[in-house]
């Protein structure tokens, strides 16, 4: 079994954000986060959810170097996905999962380590090696 947080390290190795912003910058960050509430909606379609968070990090001039694909995650399964942000030691932060009533909800972060791991713990959870 091997830990979640393990998991995503390996996953991280491709996935790669840049922004032509100083992330470093806390007020930068905020303003980023900030931005990224505009997600705090219910969406139609993952795909929807998707355009928009691409929308919202194309204000910063996010140039998208990984792909995310769309998947149709059920009442039992959240999408997660971290990006590591060129240049820095923070992450994009992306979940998002269907609700009861089969709407897409989204949540979106600048993320440090420290957060990342505090994210990872939460759900505790372990995963096969495939």
């Amino acid at each position: 079994m091997k830990q979640f947080v393990d998991y995503l390290a390996e996953e991280l190795n491709d996935a790669s954000l840049q922004v032509s912003v100083d992330v470093n910058d806390p007020m930068v960050r905020a303003d980023i986060n900030q931005g990224l509430m505009d997600l705090d909606k219910q969406f139609l379609s993952a795909e929807a959810g998707l355009e928009m968070l691409r929308s919202i990090l194309s204000r910063y001039g996010a140039d998208f170097s990984f792909s995310i694909e769309a998947e149709m995650p059920d009442e039992d399964y959240e999408f997660e996905e971290v990006v590591s942000i060129e240049g820095t030691d923070y992450f994009l932060y992306i979940n998002y999962g269907l609700t009861d009533d089969g709407y897409y909800e989204f949540y979106s972060e600048i993320i440090d380590e420290d957060e990342l791991e505090e994210i990872m713990s939460i759900g505790g959870e372990d995963y096969e090696e495939e």
